[in-house]
């Protein structure tokens, strides 16, 4: 059994600065600060070639721009990208452009004098047709948090800890009349870490709301990731994006979570906002019995009030706008440390009011750009931690997560 009790749980903040809350045990708050780089004692020319890429955006509207970059070991000296809508290219880092909404598989392959090393991501972009994509409860109420158990045992309230849990989920309302389909998420983990003994995949799930007393009940939908694609992801700063590969269709109440690693050594915990940032959190767990209960069970779980960083994404039958994955913005580097960048794709979409805002609402800069397609906004003086920039123009929204860190 799982009892709260106020000496069992370490708060953790994604914030650069120390904050006193004597109403949550000062004395037990701790300075975090995210990882965005590991540090490695090994050169470079030692590594062993291994081919690897990642990409910003995964899922937009069709005509849809897509960055690639090339995050290989070894110092590679050719590069065969294969877009998997039968175009091809051998830059370092594409840009290319998919014309037709569908899945699409990628292929890097690359050299090094005689060696060689390729790797395939299958359905790695999603092209839809029309402006038809938004995400459900983007971005995340209140502080970015992660609950650390400190006493009583070890681990993560909302990831892998001493107490076995299997999964932990987030709870939708959707009662949509539309034709709608959940087509993944974005889940953001604060926490993944990988043995060296193995490479496991990770399962992603979709779930009905018809078990026991509400909980997760009939799987609707499911797709994995390997558990390195993750860690690469959290070590960029970047959300880890999940697509199914059948959408269900969606016009009830739902459950969307991930299976947590078994592995010794793996280990997976997301950021949920603080106990009291919203009235009635959207967090479950499933122990190691296999009976699901939400947070706030007094008896059986934390008795908080939590929501993780789960976020579905949906795909409507007619348009409504992108209001985080908008394929017409090119935003650089993540995480920053001095100047952000923004490229606009479309010179129709130069004009916007263009914001950056911290974790507790308060906005840090804000400009007005008429006609530049290449904007740089000065972030030196920011202090390190999540960011949430905003972009409107006269036809999108566009909401992002920043990483500032140095």
């Amino acid at each position: 059994m799982k009892l709260i009790i106020q000496h069992t749980i370490l708060i953790l903040l994604l914030l650069s600065s120390l904050v006193s809350f004597s109403q949550r045990n000062a004395d037990l708050l701790t300075k975090h600060r995210k990882q965005v780089a590991v540090a490695s004692n090994k050169s470079e020319d030692s590594k062993n070639l291994t081919a690897n890429f990642i990409t910003l955006d995964r899922l937009g509207s069709a005509p849809m721009t897509v960055q690639f970059k090339d995050a290989s070991e070894g110092q590679p000296t050719g590069w065969n990208w294969n877009f998997g809508d039968g175009n091809s290219d051998t830059v370092k880092n594409p840009l290319h452009v998919y014309q037709e909404p569908g899945n699409y598989t990628v292929k890097l392959s690359i050299t090094k004098g005689s060696e060689s090393s390729s790797l395939t991501r299958n359905n790695y972009i999603v092209v839809v047709s029309g402006s038809s994509c938004d995400t459900l409860y983007y971005p995340l109420a209140g502080d970015y948090t992660l609950y650390v158990i400190s006493q009583n045992g070890s681990g993560y309230v909302s990831g892998n800890n001493s107490y076995g849990d299997l999964a932990k989920a987030s709870y939708f309302q959707n009662n949509s009349e539309s034709e709608i389909k959940l087509i993944g998420g974005i889940f953001d983990f604060a926490v993944a870490k990988r043995s060296m003994a193995s490479d496991k995949q990770i399962t992603f799930k979709a779930w009905d709301c018809n078990g026991e007393g509400g909980s997760p009940g009939k799987t609707l939908a499911e797709n994995t990731l390997f558990l390195s694609h993750i860690v690469q992801e959290v070590g960029f700063g970047w959300s880890t994006l999940l697509f199914f590969n059948d959408p269900p269709e969606m016009n009830q109440p739902f459950f969307l979570g991930v299976e947590l690693p078994k592995n010794y050594g793996d280990t997976l915990a997301l950021y949920t906002n603080l106990d009291g940032d919203v009235i009635d959190g959207n967090g479950w767990e499933q122990h190691d019995n296999g009976n699901w209960y939400p947070y706030s069970n007094q008896q059986f779980s934390w008795n908080i009030n939590i929501d993780h960083a789960i976020f579905p994404l949906m795909h409507y039958s007619t348009g409504i706008s992108n209001h985080i994955l908008n394929t017409q913005l090119l935003v650089y580097p993540i995480p920053a440390s001095d100047m952000l960048n923004i490229r606009f794709l479309d010179p129709a979409d130069t004009n916007a009011l263009i914001s950056l805002t911290n974790l507790t609402g308060k906005t840090e800069l804000q400009i007005v750009n008429t006609e530049n397609s290449n904007i740089s906004l000065p972030v030196d003086q920011l202090k390190p931690g999540i960011y949430l920039l905003r972009i409107e123009t006269k036809s999108s929204i566009s909401n992002q997560k920043i990483i500032i860190a140095r």
